[in-house]
């Protein structure tokens, strides 16, 4: 199959479950370049006020699309865009040069930002703590509830494969860093966030499922 054959076929793919996604969609070649986006992108660029696709997809969007061809695997990252938060999830099509790149805005399941030491008790959403050994300090009730209804001992089996790489690179760099791991039918994505003057990563939880 040539490359416009696989083009064509994936863009009709797309269109069949796509077009009413309340999601943005979006397909990408292996240069990175948009091939094709659902109409919940272009009303997200319309809310968001921005005209360039390229100002709410991830920094490293190219790259990411890249890595998912070569390596056949789903990549996670998030972008702050005017208040929001949008994870996005690059998926490889199968036999295929093509990207499927899946938006989630989880701007509200974010813990508001001045509640830092009373509020993940009562999050609903798992929160964790961890030093730069990426072991747990803290872990409030609702991650142990997300435990139990995964039927898992152990957190490190909800976490992301690389959780002491991405707890160490967060407050190496003192960057927020994202990443997604598939338990048990179940999506969460896992944002990593340091905690200023402090050897500290917060890593807050969040369930994609229902969007995956």
């Amino acid at each position: 199959m040539t490359y416009l054959q696989e083009m064509e076929s994936a863009q009709v793919y797309l269109s069949r479950f796509s077009e009413l996604n309340p999601s943005p969609v979006l397909a990408s070649g292996l240069d990175g370049k948009q091939q094709y986006a659902n109409p919940s992108t272009s009303q997200l660029l319309k809310t968001l006020k921005m005209d360039n696709i390229d100002d709410i997809l991830p920094i490293k969007h190219g790259g990411l699309v890249k890595t998912c061809l070569r390596t056949g695997t789903t990549l996670t990252e998030m972008r702050k865009v005017a208040g929001r938060t949008i994870v996005w999830s690059y998926r490889p099509i199968k036999k295929s040069r093509i990207v499927c790149i899946y938006g989630y805005d989880i701007s509200d399941f974010l813990p508001l930002p001045n509640n830092s030491e009373s509020l993940p008790e009562a999050n609903p959403n798992p929160v964790l703590s961890t030093g730069p050994d990426g072991v747990p300090e803290f872990i409030n009730p609702a991650t142990s509830q997300l435990l139990q209804e995964l039927k898992v001992k152990n957190v490190y089996d909800v976490l992301p494969i690389d959780h002491k790489g991405l707890a160490k690179a967060c407050l190496k760099t003192s960057t927020a860093l994202t990443e997604q791991r598939k338990v048990a039918g179940r999506t969460i994505v896992w944002s990593y966030r340091p905690v200023d003057d402090r050897d500290v990563v917060y890593i807050y939880g969040h369930d994609i499922t229902p969007y995956d």
